[in-house]
């Protein structure tokens, strides 16, 4: 259920389905994330070692693997594998989580084993180094000209342009006027000339293997490395991600038997770095040349992100799920500082308790529509199947929705305005309706893939400002307002009872409208609203009562309920 501007509690808009094609082992995670050039707009997938890419209609493609070069010279092509698996480059487990950020009209791509990726446009391939620079270390006799040759890029790619200096008999220079890309690392350099004993290195900073948690912001790529280095954080260079020096980047807190969870860019050239039990501010100046350069804060020092997709930035602040709930890091903008929020979740504690310990990293979220959708893994299950939805409009939390979602995107296809993508546990996408003003949905707008879904809301206990006396049930009323539902239930349940009793079972209660296009004349509806009330008095007397409306499908909007009861305040004393 959800909250509107009217002040209505309405059943939830569904998620229709928008591509098929992807598919997966439920459960699989990958990535997701929306591919927006000048050329081409694009719903990136990647899930068991396979691409997708799709289209503002649905149309799904799958891309073809990876390329290798078979020899130095770069002169012809061979595919890595035929299946359309990148088998060397991301895992095919379907646990696997793959990190994606663009840059550049790049979707850069890692999943902590193996090389960073990007995808082109067309295909994905491994993001090599260029030649940076070429160190003479030894100048050689008895040349007049010579020519630095290099050997081409394993990765694919160019081959650098290099331009050599002699001079009194010796090479005493090698300048780099196009650095080339596709290095996997240091190429070897070779001095041909009419002289002897010339050599020189080649100096190349691709990035780093087996990197994680990519984002994009302050012009530079980052990224966070995995095992040994899972608290070291990476830069690459200004505008270039074939660039990744070692001075740029640090070790956060040293390895202080936490480990970086999650990355999330904030204000001001800020980038707030999350651990299982610590929260770091880390400030990067524009003209910072190094790690040495950037200045890191604590935060927190006993409470932290557990799950990397459930940090995301909600308006001025950012949401995340620590061990003991959702939390939220608070910025005050009149003295620029940053605290850690109390746990806002702690009203739905039950459904916190819920989750699935071993798999909680597997938790994502998303910012939408004013409200902060976290996906979670209850019980013993592998995948997200329970949706946590908060209002921050209102601070309020509109329940648990059923939607099982694995990933989120947020598309702007064509210029249509911001739509919430959300891959499914079988990896097929479908779009969130919340978009849809209240004259354009439908009663289709109410299904998730085709599929109804059923929508509730309990009352908590009237006990008529005495908790302790007996009433008398006089009767309660429901007041309903624009609806599509035709089977909707009212029960009750008192302190006395054990389950639910249904006293409105299988109501109609969906309103007469006028739904273009109709014909004239037309006579209008008289009223959007129902009322249903029902008598309690053949109800034997209780201390608390609780009510319950219940659709089996489609839209219920419950306006007001209302109950009256009379208190039985003579009572035979009896033995408790």
């Amino acid at each position: 259920m959800t909250l509107s501007p009217k002040g209505t509690l309405e059943t939830r808009k569904g998620a229709s389905s928008f591509s098929t094609a992807s598919t997966s082992q439920e459960g699989s995670i990958g990535g997701m994330r929306y591919y927006d050039t000048f050329q081409l707009d694009r719903l990136v997938t990647v899930t068991q070692g396979r691409l997708y890419t799709i289209d503002s209609n649905g149309n799904s493609n799958l891309h073809p693997p990876d390329q290798i070069w078979d020899s130095f010279t770069g002169a012809t092509r061979i595919w890595n594998n035929e299946d359309e698996i990148w088998s060397d480059g991301f895992s095919t487990a379907y646990d696997i989580k793959v990190s994606m950020a663009q840059f550049n009209n790049r979707m850069y791509m890692a999943d902590a084993d193996g090389p960073l990726y990007y995808f082109d446009g067309n295909i994905a391939t491994r993001q090599g180094g260029k030649v940076r620079a070429i160190t003479v270390t030894n100048g050689g006799t008895g040349y007049t000209s010579a020519t630095a040759v290099i050997t081409g890029p394993d990765w694919g790619g160019t081959l650098p342009t290099l331009i050599t200096a002699v001079a009194g008999g010796a090479v005493t220079g090698v300048t780099v006027d196009d650095g080339g890309y596709g290095y996997s690392g240091a190429p070897t350099v070779t001095i041909i000339g009419n002289g002897s004993g010339a050599t020189a290195t080649a100096t190349v900073s691709p990035a780093p293997n087996n990197l994680r948690l990519l984002i994009n912001t302050g012009n530079r790529l980052f990224a966070v490395g995995s095992g040994l280095d899972r608290n070291t954080l990476y830069a690459s260079d200004i505008l270039d991600a074939s660039i990744w020096d070692s001075t740029n980047s640090i070790i956060v807190n040293a390895d202080d038997g936490d480990e970086i969870t999650a990355i999330v860019q904030y204000y001001q050239n800020r980038i707030i770095v999350f651990k299982k039990k610590r929260i770091f501010q880390i400030t990067i100046p524009p003209d910072a040349t190094s790690g040495a350069d950037w200045s890191v804060e604590l935060i927190s020092n006993n409470t932290g992100c557990v799950a990397e997709g459930s940090a995301v930035q909600v308006n001025s602040d950012i949401f995340f799920l620590s061990d003991d709930g959702i939390r939220s890091l608070v910025r005050s903008v009149s003295d620029d500082f940053t605290s850690v929020g109390l746990p806002i979740s702690e009203v739905i504690k039950d459904v916190i308790q819920k989750i699935n310990p071993a798999e909680i990293g597997i938790s994502t979220a998303s910012f939408y529509d004013n409200r902060y959708f976290l996906a979670i893994p209850t019980e013993s299950n592998d995948y997200n199947d329970t949706l946590i939805v908060y209002n921050t409009i209102l601070g309020a939390f509109e329940g648990t929705w059923t939607i099982r979602a694995m990933q989120f995107a947020l598309t702007n296809f064509q210029d249509e305005g911001v739509r919430l993508m959300i891959k499914s546990t079988t990896g097929q996408i479908n779009k969130y309706s919340g978009y849809k003003t209240p004259s354009q949905v439908t009663s289709a707008d109410y299904l998730d893939a085709g599929q109804n879904y059923e929508s509730y809301v309990q009352t908590k206990d009237f006990n008529f400002s005495d908790p302790f006396a007996y009433k008398y049930g006089s009767y309660f009323e429901v007041s309903f307002d624009d609806s599509f539902s035709s089977d909707t239930t009212i029960s009750i349940q008192r302190d006395i009872d054990i389950g639910d009793i249904d006293v409105q079972p299988n109501l109609n209660i969906s309103s007469a409208v006028l739904t273009l296009d109709f014909q004239l004349p037309a006579v209008l509806p008289s009223s959007l609203k129902k009322r249903i009330a029902s008598d309690l008095r053949a109800y034997q007397k209780w201390r608390l009562l609780n009510i319950k409306i219940a659709s089996a499908a489609n839209k219920m909007a419950i306006r007001q309920i209302t109950a009256a009861a009379n208190p039985d305040t003579v009572q035979i004393q009896q033995a408790i």
